[in-house]
């Protein structure tokens, strides 16, 4: 069993959902059967590079995206009052949203800045877009962890709040207490190109180390074997 907390089984491992999990306060003979592990994914293929005009963007300027299959639910007005202020501070900013919705444009048009936000519906090949995208912010959900994984490998940054399942797919690093520290970080990556470099660094890196697939089954197979010597 793999979770982010304690799973009621009688296996003979139990592994983390997230590299920085830990079985801190759990019964004794819990934390004995505990590995740190991810899950791991694979990345869909690259396809073709594309340009911003095709996807219907202005040319310039910093691009941050928003992606999920839930955004009608989960981009509400408190998240797009957030991104309003982002937009205040980076003029010549731009968020593409992608996924498919039918409500979120009706509240984006109220939004001070809904010029500047862009409902692009479902986008096939999601990786064109990280191409040409700054950064990947995540609204306060629990679920995004593969869009995430996915710009992790492109060298897209991350912002997230620290919670949910993206905060443990990119770590502590890139995850943020508060509003303040979120619009902080996502104004950083679009107006600084060294710590957008850096960031671009790390996330590239945070993939190889804890979101590839093939990596993280390889230390499924260490952890089968383990399990088979304690038998």
């Amino acid at each position: 069993p793999t979770s982010s907390g304690l799973s009621a089984s009688l296996a003979t491992l139990l592994l983390g959902y997230a590299p920085e999990d830990s079985a801190a306060g759990w019964p004794e003979e819990a934390r004995a059967r505990f590995r740190p592990s991810s899950f791991g994914w694979t990345l869909p293929a690259a396809g073709p590079a594309r340009s911003r005009v095709e996807f219907g963007l202005p040319p310039d300027g910093p691009l941050y995206v928003v992606v999920g299959n839930r955004l009608d639910q989960e981009v509400g007005a408190e998240f797009l009052e957030t991104l309003d202020r982002l937009l205040d501070r980076v003029p010549d900013g731009q968020v593409a949203f992608a996924g498919a919705v039918s409500e979120l444009p009706g509240r984006i048009a109220a939004a001070r800045n809904a010029a500047r936000m862009h409902a692009l519906g479902n986008v096939e090949g999601i990786r064109g877009l990280y191409g040409v995208a700054t950064a990947y912010l995540n609204p306060p959900r629990q679920g995004g962890g593969g869009s995430a994984a996915f710009a992790l490998a492109d060298g897209l940054p991350v912002v997230t709040y620290a919670r949910g399942d993206v905060a443990g797919v990119v770590g502590p690093a890139m995850t943020v207490a508060d509003e303040a520290a979120f619009l902080e970080r996502a104004v950083a990556l679009g107006q600084d190109p060294a710590a957008r470099s850096q960031a671009a660094e790390a996330a590239r890196t945070r993939f190889a180390e804890t979101a590839d697939r093939a990596r993280s089954v390889e230390k499924l197979l260490d952890y089968a074997r383990e399990a088979q010597g304690l038998f």
